[in-house]
Parts: C-alpha cells; sequence; structure tokens
C-alpha cells in the first residue's frame, strides 16, 4: 500500500470444521492486515478433489449437479452450521470490512469521473442490502467482467 499497490485478500468461508468464531477470526484478520478491497467466497468441494472426498465426514454435500456448484452459493455447509449463518456471515464480512473510515475514504479516493461515482454508490447499496437473495446476483454483478457463469474448473484429481 505505501507504494500505492492495491492489494487485494480473497477468504473462503465454511470450510470444513469451520464455526461462527472461526469465521469472525477471519473477519477480524482481514481487517488487522492492509487490504484495500476483498473477495469472499463459500467453500465449494469440487468433485475429484480431496476437500470433496472428505466433505461428507465434515457436514453437508448438498447436491452433486456441476451445474449447481457455486463459489458464492452454499454447496458445502460444515457441521454446527447452516446455509443462513454462511450468508449472513459472507455478508458481516463484506460490512465490517468496507464500513470502516478508511476504507470509505480509499474507496472514494479511486472515483476519477462520474461514472465510477456511480458504480460505488450502486456496490455500496448492493452491500447494504446483501441478503440471501441477492448474494449470488450481487458478487455476480460486481464480478461480471471477469467470471463466466457457464464456466465448470476442471478438478485435479487428488492423488
Amino acid at each position: 500500500n505505501n507504494l500505492g499497490i492495491n492489494v487485494k485478500g480473497f477468504f473462503i468461508l465454511g470450510h470444513p470444521m469451520e464455526t461462527r468464531n472461526t469465521i469472525s477470526e477471519t473477519i477480524n484478520f482481514a481487517k488487522a492486515i492492509s487490504l484495500t478491497d476483498i473477495v469472499v467466497t463459500l467453500a465449494t468441494p469440487i468433485p475429484g478433489t480431496l476437500f470433496h472426498s472428505l466433505a461428507p465426514n465434515y457436514g453437508l454435500l448438498k447436491h452433486m449437479d456441476w451445474s449447481k456448484f457455486s463459489y458464492w452459493e452454499p454447496v458445502f455447509v460444515p457441521s454446527g452450521l447452516n446455509e443462513q449463518i454462511l450468508y449472513d456471515k459472507q455478508r458481516q464480512f463484506y460490512k465490517e470490512f468496507y464500513f470502516r473510515h478508511k476504507i470509505i475514504l480509499r474507496q472514494f479516493k479511486k472515483i476519477q469521473n462520474i461514472t465510477l461515482f456511480f458504480k460505488y454508490i450502486v456496490n455500496l447499496t448492493r452491500i447494504i442490502l446483501f441478503s440471501k437473495k441477492t448474494s449470488k446476483s450481487m458478487i455476480m454483478h460486481a464480478f461480471s467482467n471477469k467470471i463466466k457463469r457457464d464456466y465448470v474448473p476442471k478438478a485435479i484429481p487428488y492423488r
């Protein structure tokens, strides 16, 4: 950051053995380090990976249909948590990170024209209204130029 380089943190919630407390620790960690932006996705056990084979031992693997696999919606729910908790914690993560004075000021310093101003207002509104029903659409819109909805990654089998 001292050199003007933006640092984005990528975080995944809902790992096996994840709890509300470990998620809160992750949120606090993200706020403690010098990040410009964050992306918070949900753990997705891709078929053919070690995570996929171990997932049923640590929680609920909701389905096996590849078309329903998403990093934005729960495919795997760790024991002791549920879908709503994962959505709520994901929303809490975004709100706690972005609704801090230094982050808000940093984001507004990036605005160089009216188009960017409106983009920030729209994304700010999405974060405020972020709920179970809007999580996937909010994230997909925010990163739509980088993500293809029909893209399915190829799993690398664990050996």
